[in-house]
């Protein structure tokens, strides 16, 4: 309990320059010196309004038989508490935050709607697969064509032979014609 209350005292002394500073509209300057500022007025700390804090406390009514009494005298001012480190906020969104317009996106859209990712080699097999049909058509084609060809000449072969074979002779004239 002691050590609670100390460093929130301390933490209340020391961020005292910072506020009343702010309050006022200027900046505070940073300490260039290491050595501790013994005057209570140059470190910027108002002690009747410590006291003033410190007194809104209700004293102890004895319920225990312990009398604690705790007093702290700071001499130094407290370092800069760093809460963010710089350019910690400009990385990305702050963990644990408010949700980004793609994370809002994928909550409600259903999963029906949501295209999955297809891989490369899936593509792959079916274009080759769609090559090696087109090919068997092809070859189908040539054959069925070549069929065709050969039948037409085969017809022609024949005609030319039936057209050989027949002899033209002249009309007989006679008795029975």
């Amino acid at each position: 309990m002691r050590r609670v209350l100390a460093a929130l005292l301390a933490t209340l002394i020391g961020s005292q320059p910072a506020v009343l500073g702010a309050r006022q509209g200027e900046a505070v300057p940073p300490q260039t010196s290491t050595q501790p500022a013994s005057n209570v007025d140059a470190m910027g700390v108002d002690l009747n309004r410590i006291k003033r804090e410190l007194a809104w406390k209700p004293a102890r009514a004895g319920a225990s038989p312990l009398k604690l009494e705790y007093f702290v005298e700071v001499i130094a001012e407290a370092p800069p508490i760093l809460l963010f480190q710089p350019g910690e906020l400009s990385t990305g969104p702050a963990p644990m935050g408010a949700p980004t317009h793609r994370d809002m996106i994928d909550h409600v859209t259903p999963l029906a709607f949501k295209s999955p990712s297809v891989p490369i080699s899936t593509i792959a097999i079916i274009g080759i697969q769609k090559l090696i049909e087109r090919e068997a058509r092809m070859a189908r084609e040539r054959r069925l064509e070549e069929v065709r060809q050969k039948k037409i000449d085969e017809e022609r072969e024949r005609q030319r032979r039936i057209n050989e074979s027949i002899v033209v002779t002249p009309p007989k004239s006679g008795p029975g014609f």
